[in-house]
């Protein structure tokens, strides 16, 4: 958060030049921690201190990575963050990861996804509503 506001953007790495890992998290979390949970963390960060730039950016961020580095699991563990650490009526993120779920039609076949889906509350609810909005699910 220090370096959004030196810099208004912050590093995807957990680790600095020659800093240690973040003393918040395990050394094995900061290990296995992925560019798309990292920007979904950020956000949750953001909202907690209401600083809006830092959760756009950080939505931002989330998109132009999900478009570059997909991994169905990484997805999956951010998705799993933005639906747990945020209220439902915050949207940023949550309406970032339902355009990701959109555009990633490979998820309705994993098993993994299908589960993650069934364990977030609103998520169903909330793709649903997405897919349907853009045309791409009618009943």
């Amino acid at each position: 958060m220090i370096q959004y506001f030196y810099l208004l953007d912050y590093r995807q790495s957990l680790y600095t030049d020659s800093l240690l890992p973040s003393p918040e998290l395990e050394p094995s979390e900061a290990e296995s921690i992925t560019c798309l949970l990292l920007h979904a963390k950020v956000y949750t960060i953001a909202e907690k201190y209401a600083v809006d730039g830092f959760k756009d950016l950080s939505i931002a961020k989330f998109k132009a990575a999900a478009a570059q580095v997909w991994g169905p699991n990484d997805f999956l563990h951010a998705a799993t963050e933005a639906y747990t650490s945020t209220i439902d009526t915050d949207r940023g993120f949550r309406d970032a990861v339902l355009e990701a779920f959109a555009v990633h039609e490979d998820l309705s076949d994993d098993d993994e996804a299908k589960t993650s889906i069934q364990s977030l509350g609103s998520l169903p609810y909330d793709l649903l509503l997405y897919l349907h909005r853009e045309g791409k699910f009618q009943c």
